[in-house]
């Protein structure tokens, strides 16, 4: 591992600390976590299923 991969992990080390150190003062954040999340994953998987459906169903011309 060259420096500069040592300084980017330490980086980023301290990055998720710090993030859970703000969790553990703010205990109230995750439920923001989880109304932004459910309607992306919702979308996300939704639009999935309908590419998959319409790739399944053959289409009539």
């Amino acid at each position: 591992m060259n420096p500069e991969e040592k300084v980017k992990l330490l980086e980023t080390l301290d990055l998720i600390l710090k993030h859970l150190q703000n969790q553990n003062t703010n205990p109230g954040s995750d439920y923001k976590v989880v109304l932004y999340l459910v309607p992306i994953f919702g979308i996300v998987f939704g639009c999935a299923l309908l590419f998959l459906f319409l790739l399944v169903v053959p289409t009539t011309d």
